[in-house]
């Protein structure tokens, strides 16, 4: 659904661009970079979630198929937790260093 905003707002900027009808166009020209820049960050998050989900989605399935309240079970919960963990810590530090201006809030937070 993201990639149809996308593609529409793109569609609408070079329209735009080609053809300035109005004394509007300037508004709605910063709105429509804004809105693209918006949702290419979102189909970025996007591809990386899904990506990203894949290993927990595994240690999920292995984990079920373990006996019920065996120490084996209970290794495999731990595992998918710390999975879980990892990834929504990689999914916070891929959505900072996606931005230029978070990027450098971070680094220069921690003096990188």
């Amino acid at each position: 659904f993201s990639k149809l905003i996308f593609v529409r707002n793109l569609v609408l900027l070079r329209y735009i661009k080609r053809n300035p009808w109005n004394c509007y166009t300037l508004s709605i020209k910063f709105q429509l970079l804004e809105n693209v820049r918006t949702t290419k960050l979102l189909l970025k998050w996007a591809v990386f979630s899904a990506v990203a989900l894949l290993a927990p989605c595994l240690l999920l399935l292995k984990r079920n198929s373990c006996v019920r309240n065996s120490n084996e079970e209970s290794l495999w919960g731990a595992l998918l937790d710390l999975c879980n963990a990892l990834t929504i810590l990689l999914s916070l530090l891929f959505l900072m260093c996606s931005q230029r201006s978070w990027r450098f809030a971070l680094f220069s937070k921690f003096r990188l």
